[in-house]
């Protein structure tokens, strides 16, 4: 669909999420931020936290991460995970 957002978490092990989505939080180094679609395109650490997925099931909501990197782009955010758990 044109107006999802692709989403990509991806721990060291392997790729644990890609869907497409109405809304990502994620827990930046420097304070949370959301990312909609048609977002500025930035590259951001993580510190631990939860990063809360909308517009998936259930199960996929709410992920916990320890660490690690995020990449946005206009139409797509990938989440380079330390460490990630449901």
């Amino acid at each position: 669909m044109a107006d999802k957002l692709q989403f990509d978490l991806v721990s060291p092990e392997r790729l644990l999420l890609s869907e497409e989505v109405d809304m990502v939080t994620l827990p930046g180094s420097e304070g949370d931020f959301g990312v909609l679609l048609g977002h500025a395109p930035v590259l951001s650490t993580l510190k631990s936290g939860v990063v809360e997925v909308k517009g998936v099931e259930e199960l996929f909501s709410r992920l916990f991460v320890r660490g690690g990197f995020a990449e946005v782009n206009g139409d797509k955010v990938t989440v380079l995970a330390e460490e990630a758990t449901a």
